[in-house]
């Protein structure tokens, strides 16, 4: 499951619309060389099952840093796994400071190429990274979807 802020119920709010823009080109780009499906491809709120991370080769990652929110998902859809998208309403951090830096930028502009061009996604084809919405899921799977909650997220919460 990931988290968006660019589904029905989500929101990317309190960010300036340079923050806004990178986010938007950032989405741009992952989804066009990754061949992703999903609306936000950079959002951090993820849930994996157990299983899926027990049978990614954790080992075998390339990405440090925040590039391996991208490097999961695809290693997840490439072993055939959905990924859904929930709301989520994500706010700008409320204390401390963001740990974002242009090397980061550089190094995830980078990583994202590396990732499509490494050996394990020529093989798999874009067909394989689909991210279903909830109008394809079950019924029964609908109904404890729309149960959840748009939550709101910061970059660091504390109590």
């Amino acid at each position: 499951v990931s988290g968006s802020r660019f589904v029905q119920g989500g929101k990317d709010s309190d960010r300036g619309w340079i923050r806004r823009l990178v986010t938007f080109l950032a989405n741009c780009y992952i989804r066009l060389i990754l061949g992703f499906k999903l609306r936000d491809c950079s959002s951090g709120y993820r849930c994996f099952r157990r299983e899926v991370l027990e049978h990614i080769d954790l080992k075998s990652m390339m990405s440090t840093g925040p590039s391996i929110v991208q490097e999961t998902v695809l290693r997840a859809c490439q072993l055939g796994y959905r990924v859904l998208e929930i709301p989520i309403v994500f706010c700008s951090r409320k204390f401390g400071q963001t740990k974002l830096t242009y090397r980061h930028l550089i190094d995830g502009f980078i990583m994202v190429l590396r990732l499509r061009f490494s050996k394990p996604l020529q093989t798999i084809g874009k067909d394989k990274f689909i991210a279903k919405s909830p109008q394809h899921l079950p019924i029964e799977m609908k109904d404890s979807i729309s149960r959840i909650q748009a939550v709101e997220v910061t970059s660091d919460q504390r109590p």
